[in-house]
């Protein structure tokens, strides 16, 4: 791959981050509840899943798909 260096990676990921924080900025509260405080890869903050966990153990809602189409 000639051409493609550390900067371009550098370049591609900083545009890709600056793409997802602009799509973030239309998310209520609630959704950004969901999603995670750091940069990781498989990290969900563990109020999120107690959240999620709640509202399918009430009852209210059975699956993810409810819950977002609920109130998220």
């Amino acid at each position: 791959m000639a051409g493609y260096t550390y900067q371009t990676r550098k370049k591609i990921t900083e545009e890709w981050v600056r793409q997802l924080e602009q799509a973030g900025s239309r998310l209520s509260d609630a959704e950004k509840k969901l999603l995670p405080e750091e940069r990781g890869y498989n990290y969900v903050p563990r109020e999120a899943i107690s959240l999620v966990k709640e509202l399918c153990e009430s009852g209210k809602y059975r699956t993810l798909s409810g819950i977002y189409r609920g109130p998220f």
